[in-house]
């Protein structure tokens, strides 16, 4: 075990090797016959090697922390005796005395299953990939106790049931030797091992803990009443029981939080072997560890001693004249910051203090460098940049802020209009008139379509987005592609398709003219369709495409008169090029008599008639776009059981063969919407639980896969068949990370109540690898350092527990802000979104307003929660209640999440907890 910081505890070394020497030298006592279950503490902070007593590795609280263990276990296991071999009377040869003497005194008639529970504190080593423990002649680098050493005491003494808790360096390796050893003597639920540290891994200790981090951190779970309650076992008579394997997943969580604040952040990951049972009842005569102080608090009073209140108060006085200045930075992720301090003093103002604004302005919002550029300009640009402009906080000019009138000078144009905009200080006339002359139409087209995301009604009419929109008139005579040009659209960015059909959607929706609503149709068609590469829709434009029929689907139903073509203008693409983009269209605008195929599963009818025809020049291309439509038109309410039947075998979803084959991609996301045949059900419920009569070979990773589609029936399945899901997938989380199985159980959410630990255990997880992990990676659509925790399955799980229930969860909506905020160019974020506007849903305005505002450091988790509010904001996220009294950053903070609402706009392939919408 190594420890961070240094000092000395002679007195208590000398007290601790004390109590073991006492009235027995060897440091062993002798046990009546009636005694059967035994307590053996091997501990040592004093070594006979200068080697292991030298200042940068020197112990001071093993022993201690063993004891203080070792005395809480003997009340709450009731064992019968307790025997401490500690410091120099841990030799080898008192060990074999002790073990012994063990064997002598008992009586194996009266105490044929002796409980033997060992706690072992100290130096361990390694060499040349064995791991051994260090008693007190052990020298550096030679194989000292060993975990066979260990299990050859054990057998010496005839235990039958053994407990062991190591907490030193590498005692890991020294874990999985004495399970390995004891594995082939005992059953295999004698035997449990906790390991404080993997054998890769250093153990720590620390004086503001006084003890060992794993000692510590198992302490507090087997003193801690709540722990019992989480982990409970029927209990008859006395206080809360439970057992000591059930505590370890607290006492591994707390270790790893320990080495996080108190290690400098190394890892310490303890882990645990066997299956053993201990029992436990929680008893108030247990005494509890000292309680681990917060490093703020720590930090204070240290403080305090070494400088005086006097001094203190100075101190906080020239804090609070700190306070109301600021000076303006770019911050080492990429945003534009207002800090607190004058000008002068931001060079002594470490970057990871982060007091103060983070601004939703990047550095790619500044104006890039010209030739009119100036000297002065040069020198304004240096100064931002080294955090030299500034001001007083509360001091306006121009009726501006402070900040924004130091800044204003260095954004870029597009930068300088958003912030116009947000602040209500400009509108949109300009623009929308589309009058300026060499103006961007392309930019003017985005910037109106970002205002009118976040305020409907300063926005452009919605005949704006149409004849602003895409330049496709000339594309109505085309009847082949190839041949003709296709005036640049095919070299737009993605983003700018997504743009448009944004744009169009608003068009199709608000505006009443059917012609023109007609128009915005055909628009999107076409832009769709002329992009296709050797006939080919561009995945990203047609889930883009299936997005806009999506939202079209929800607006007014277009009016076609009987026998007329639904867009005649099209006569020339509609049986060719433009064929698949004008039939859907059709279908979701107009209805399926318009379409031409009668209901749903005449849509289908022709859609896999379309992948019949294409299959030999596409292959398994044609998958990527029938599939999608499929898809929609499933959640749209137009296919039902019979329908999903044939496009599993058409697609081959499942097939039946030596081994199944079960497809993992496509098939759990019609399982959300559509119901399975008895047929299809039954195999893959015989697949999941291993039924016996099945004919069909079924490997336990089949089974699992076949877990998870049933998992995303969700409500099509019986009480009974949910309850053995449950179970099933709760048995194999009991002695791993819960955050592993997040997509096993991000479809559980939807239709059961997660039981508490596991919403516990994702938010964990999500978090520790939220506040560890460093910035890596540049967000594209921000120009930003964000983190990467690239685990989305956990995050949905942990949306899922919140949609399926609605329940308030303040952590977890703060958790998923976070994850969000920290991907915000990632697919799949949808779901995070619905779950966040689910949980503000059930809180009041002022804890809304109170996350906002702790948030003020971080742009983008700010976006988040904003983002999950323009679900409920009808007339646009700007009239929100929210902002009624908002800080002028939050609402820069909307320019940035229409901005990232365009660069979303996809059609959601996973979409979680949303049955089919008729």
């Amino acid at each position: 075990m190594n420890e961070l910081c240094h000092g000395t505890t002679e007195q208590a070394n000398q007290k601790n090797g004390q109590s073991a020497s006492q009235d027995n030298p060897a440091g062993h006592m002798s046990l009546p016959p009636d005694c059967a279950s035994i307590l053996i503490i091997l501990a040592a902070d004093r070594f006979a090697d200068p080697l292991y007593m030298g200042s940068r590795v020197r112990l001071q609280f093993a022993v201690e922390g063993a004891l203080g263990l070792g005395s809480a276990l003997v009340k709450l296991a009731s064992c019968d005796r307790r025997t401490d071999v500690t410091d120099e009377a841990l030799t080898r040869e008192n060990l074999a005395q002790v073990f012994a003497d063990i064997a002598a005194t008992r009586d194996s008639k009266q105490d044929a299953a002796l409980n033997l529970c060992l706690i072992l504190s100290g130096h361990g080593d390694e060499a040349n990939g064995q791991s051994w423990f260090c008693t007190f002649q052990a020298r550096p680098g030679a194989v000292d106790l060993t975990g066979a050493d260990l299990a050859d005491l054990i057998r010496m003494a005839g235990a039958r049931r053994v407990t062991a808790i190591l907490d030193f360096c590498h005692a890991g390796g020294v874990a999985a030797d004495l399970h390995r050893a004891l594995e082939a003597d005992l059953d295999a639920g004698a035997v449990l091992v906790m390991a404080g540290a993997a054998a890769a891994e250093l153990a720590y200790e620390h004086p503001a803990l006084g003890r060992g981090l794993f000692t510590i951190a198992l302490h507090e779970a087997v003193t801690e009443r709540a722990f019992y309650t989480l982990a409970a076992a029927p209990s008859e008579a006395g206080g809360p029981r439970t057992d000591l394997a059930s505590l370890f997943v607290f006492a591994r969580e707390r270790t790893e939080q320990l080495a996080y604040l108190y290690a400098g952040g190394k890892r310490q990951a303890p882990e645990i072997y066997g299956a053993g049972r201990v029992g436990l009842t929680w008893t108030a005569d247990a005494i509890a560890p000292p309680k681990a102080p917060e490093p703020r608090r720590a930090f204070a009073s240290r403080l305090r001693r070494i400088v005086g209140w006097s001094a203190t108060l100075a101190l906080l006085t020239g804090g609070l004249l700190f306070l109301l200045q600021y000076h303006l930075t770019v911050g080492p992720e990429g945003w534009v910051e207002m800090r607190a301090g004058p000008p002068w003093m931001a060079s002594l103002v470490p970057q990871g203090i982060n007091v103060g604004v983070q601004f939703p302005l990047a550095v790619t919002d500044l104006a890039t460098p010209s030739p009119r550029w100036d000297e002065r300009r040069i020198a304004q640009r240096a100064e931002l940049l080294a955090g030299q402009i500034g001001g007083l906080a509360t001091h306006t000019i121009e009726g501006r802020e402070n900040w924004e009138f130091k800044l204003w000078p260095e954004l870029s144009r597009e930068a300088q209009r958003r912030v116009d905009f947000a602040l209500a200080r400009d509108g949109l006339g300009s623009v929308c008139a589309a009058n300026e002359p060499r103006r961007d139409r392309a930019r003017d087209y985005q910037f109106a379509v970002e205002a009118a995301l976040i305020d409907r009604k300063r926005a452009c009419a919605p005949v704006f987005f149409l004849e602003q929109g895409p330049e496709v008139e000339a594309l109505y005579t085309v009847t082949n592609p190839a041949t003709h040009l296709d005036f640049g659209l095919s070299e737009l960015s993605d983003q700018a398709i997504r743009i448009y059909l944004v744009g169009l959607a608003f068009a199709y929706r608000e505006l009443t003219d059917p012609d023109l609503r007609r128009r915005a149709l055909e628009a999107a068609i076409l832009l769709v369709s002329i992009r296709a590469e050797k006939g080919v829709v561009r995945e990203a434009d047609w889930l883009a495409y299936m997005r806009f029929l999506e939202d079209v689907a929800k607006g007014p139903r277009l009016d076609v008169a009987a026998d007329t073509a639904t867009f005649p203008r099209l006569n020339a693409c509609a049986r060719s090029w433009c064929e698949l983009a004008e039939k859907l269209a059709a279908f979701f605008a107009a209805g399926a008599d318009a379409a031409g195929v009668g209901n749903g599963p005449g849509m289908l009818t022709w859609l896999i008639a379309r992948v019949t025809d294409r299959r030999d020049a596409e292959g398994d291309g044609a998958r990527s776009w029938a599939l999608p439509a499929l898809l929609l038109l499933a959640r749209h309410g137009d296919l039902g059981q019979a329908e999903f039947d044939w496009i599993i075998r058409f697609f081959r979803f499942i097939a039946i063969g030596k081994p199944i084959w079960i497809d993992p991609i496509w098939l759990p996301r019609f399982a959300r919407v559509l119901k399975f045949r008895s047929s299809w059900k039954g195999g893959l419920e015989r697949c999941a639980f291993h039924i016996a009569g099945s004919h069909v070979a079924c490997s336990d990773l089949d089974a699992d896969m076949a877990a998870n589609i049933l998992s995303a029936q969700g409500g099509f399945l019986e009480p009974s068949e949910q309850s053995m899901l449950l179970k099933r997938l709760d048995e194999r989380m009991q002695q791993d990370r819960i955050a592993l199985y997040g997509s096993q159980i991000r479809d559980v959410g939807c239709w059961s109540k997660l039981p508490d630990r596991w919403v516990k255990a994702l938010e964990s997880s999500l978090d520790y690898q939220l506040r560890i992990m460093p910035a890596r990676a540049t967000d594209p659509l921000t120009g930003v350092s964000v983190i990467e925790v690239t685990d989305i399955a956990a995050a949905h799980a942990l949306a899922a527990s919140i949609l399926g229930r609605a329940d308030e969860k303040t952590r977890s909506t703060v958790v998923l802000a976070r994850y969000a905020a920290n991907h915000w160019s990632y697919e799949g974020l949808q779901p995070l979104f619905r779950a966040l506007a689910v949980a503000l849903a059930a809180q009041d305005a002022f804890t809304v307003d109170r996350l906002l505002a702790s948030q003020q450091n971080d742009a983008l988790v700010r976006s988040a929660v904003l983002e999950a509010l323009t679900l409920r904001a009808s007339e646009g996220l700007l009239h929100d209640p929210v902002f009624s009294s908002a800080p002028s950053y939050l609402r820069l903070d909307a320019m940035l999440v229409a901005k990232h609402l365009i660069a979303q706009y996809t059609f959601e392939l996973d979409k979680l907890c949303e049955g089919p919408t008729r």
